[in-house]
């Protein structure tokens, strides 16, 4: 079973909160872990800098009393006493001969006996340290232990003890967790309601325009796209709606044609229209989903992260953009202003213009001597727009070659004068010729994939046709143009 759009995009959502309240899970579980073994760190230091400052006082006061009588005296027994009230997470406190035993301890009972050993209180420095203590702390915490060592003359006369209880520290990572958690899935479902709400309003405008370019594409001339906002996609619902009325009017014209070409046919510009209509929209959807993810991610997140999925989204828009001009250029091309053109004049002005971009990158542009003498009724603007096209495809076909060669030539072949731009580049593969006018496709990084589509449709608008013959030595892109018997 295949699941539709809204399906998809459902489960997608899910499955992205899904693993947002696990990630953000596991960032507050060691983030809760390194929170609690650090204040457990402070309470202890706290709490062995209390002992400490007891004992110097006490010895200090008395000259000449020895270390377990100072352990003895009210003050320190004051001492370990407060911290084990004042200091929840505190099992213990004691103070411990350099020899290890208990010469005073918070349960009395314990004085005199071999001191135990626990671990120390674990130092986070990252999330790797962090995962192993909670590790350590499942199931059955241990206990964590702090030790100040005491001098006297630069000489170790005593040790104070600190005993730190995991349980306790394991309950408030698990309470730490708690809040987190609660909140992280508050967060992601206003983001996953939002993200819905603005997806619906979005490919719901996507869905309007994918209509009209396939409404366009059978022929339904009269379908218009509701233009709403003043936003990208209004202006292409207007360019949908301008190019509808333009073929409307060519086909009660005749096909727009001058000087008796004949009717030109439309078919051929409008199932290329009905190719771009699924590119357009796939194209459309797939940077509003990125955008959608980056603003999902965006409401987790803080500092540089949240910069970047902003970035990434504001990206992600740009490109819809881009998607959205490419097709514009290609819709814009409606009607012609036909005139009786010279092409050898047309060519001459081509190289003209574009003589300096060539230079810069090493090239020679040139027009073929000899070329037949042709006049046309075309719309010469346009075609010399899908010339230039041509030529800068070319360009960049022999970037880096240094004996690099563009040529500008017209011949007439029976019925029809060839426009032909060739170049001695690499020459292409045949699945690149094969789908070189497909929209949208491109094997330049950072090539939009409108260029030829447009030199195909502008020779298709004049009743004619676009290829491309390709090989080692080379490539030829070549455009049929209808030429009349007298010209």
């Amino acid at each position: 079973m295949t699941l539709g759009w809204g399906a998809r995009q459902l489960l997608a959502f899910v499955s992205l909160a899904v693993l947002l309240v696990l990630v953000a899970g596991f960032l507050e579980l060691t983030s809760a872990v390194r929170l609690g073994t650090r204040q457990a760190m402070i309470e202890a230091e706290l709490v062995a800098g209390s002992v400490r400052r007891e004992l110097a006082w006490f010895i200090s006061s008395s000259p000449g009393v020895d270390v377990e009588d100072a352990a003895h005296s009210a003050g320190v027994r004051s001492a370990l006493e407060d911290a084990i009230v004042l200091a929840p997470s505190i099992i213990s406190v004691a103070v411990l001969s350099p020899s290890g035993r208990y010469i005073a301890h918070s349960d009395s009972s314990l004085v005199g006996t071999e001191a135990s050993r626990h671990s120390y209180i674990p130092i986070l420095s990252g999330t790797r340290d962090a995962v192993r203590t909670l590790w350590d702390l499942r199931g059955d915490p241990p206990d964590y232990q702090s030790e100040t060592a005491l001098l006297r003359a630069g000489q170790p006369f005593a040790t104070v003890q600190v005993v730190v209880s995991g349980t306790f520290l394991w309950d408030s990572v698990e309470q730490a967790i708690s809040r987190g958690l609660v909140t992280a899935v508050i967060t992601l479902s206003c983001a996953l309601i939002a993200s819905v709400v603005l997806s619906r309003i979005l490919t719901g405008r996507v869905r309007r325009l994918e209509a009209g370019v396939r409404a366009l594409s059978e022929g339904h001339l009269d379908v218009r796209v509701p233009e709403e906002g003043h936003d990208e996609f209004t202006r292409l619902a207007q360019a949908l709606n301008q190019l509808g009325d333009r073929f409307r009017a060519s086909a009660l014209e005749g096909g727009g044609a001058a000087g008796g070409a004949g009717r030109v046919d439309l078919a051929p510009v409008l199932e290329r229209l009905g190719h771009m209509a699924s590119g357009v929209a796939h194209e459309l959807r797939n940077h509003l989903q990125r955008a959608e993810l980056e603003l999902s991610l965006a409401g987790s997140q803080e500092g540089e992260e949240l910069d970047e999925s902003v970035a990434r989204a504001r990206e992600a828009v740009r490109n819809v953009e881009g998607v959205v001009r490419g097709y514009l250029r290609l819709a814009a091309i409606g009607s012609l202003e036909r005139r009786s053109t010279d092409v050898r004049a047309m060519l001459a002005e081509v190289r003209d213009e574009l003589d300096a971009q060539a230079r810069m990158a090493g090239v020679r542009l040139t027009v073929a001597e000899g070329q037949t003498h042709a006049e046309l009724p075309i719309d010469a603007v346009v075609m010399k727009q899908a010339l230039h096209n041509a030529v800068r495809n070319a360009l960049q076909a022999l970037e880096g070659r240094e004996d690099g060669h563009v040529e500008l030539d017209a011949c007439r072949r029976a019925d029809v004068v060839e426009v032909r731009v060739t170049d001695n580049g690499p020459g292409m593969d045949e699945e690149t010729r094969r789908r070189a006018f497909d929209p949208y496709f491109t094997t330049r990084e950072g090539g939009s994939g409108v260029g030829l589509p447009l030199i195909a449709q502008t020779a298709e608008l004049h009743g004619g046709r676009a290829r491309i013959e390709s090989d080692a030595s080379g490539t030829t892109l070549i455009m049929e143009i209808p030429c009349p018997e007298r010209a």
